[in-house]
């Protein structure tokens, strides 16, 4: 499953692009996510904050690795590429919606194949 990059997989990423995704405060509601992903530079990186540089108009951002955030709120999920960014979004999607689906239709059989796929992780 595509997911964000773990603080040691981000340490090894320094001084190279990561994909993100902004969360919170640096969504902007008018259009899907999938347009807002952006790039930026792996400037630091500890086990509890990131720190990026050239994000959007060249701000510079310190994300924590608890919420993706800094203090404002305003932050973002870093990823190796952009195509794990928009597979994660696909995923995230995709379960949020599962959620919503009246799955009352199904017999027990089809329900231990939802089950057995998804406990196979």
């Amino acid at each position: 499953m595509s997911k964000p990059l773990e603080p040691n997989e981000l340490k090894a990423l320094k001084g190279q692009e990561v994909w993100l995704i902004p969360v919170y405060n640096a969504v902007n509601n008018s259009s899907p996510l999938s347009e807002q992903i952006t790039s930026g530079i792996v400037d630091k990186c500890g086990n509890k904050m990131f720190y990026l540089t050239k994000v959007k108009n060249g701000w510079s951002v310190g994300c924590s690795f608890d919420d993706y955030c800094d203090s404002n709120n305003y932050g973002y999920m870093p990823f190796k590429s952009k195509q794990d960014a928009l597979d994660y979004l696909e995923i995230d999607s995709f379960l949020s919606a599962l959620k919503s689906k009246d799955l009352s239709h199904l017999d027990i059989d089809d329900i231990r194949k939802i089950k057995e796929i998804i406990e196979s992780q």
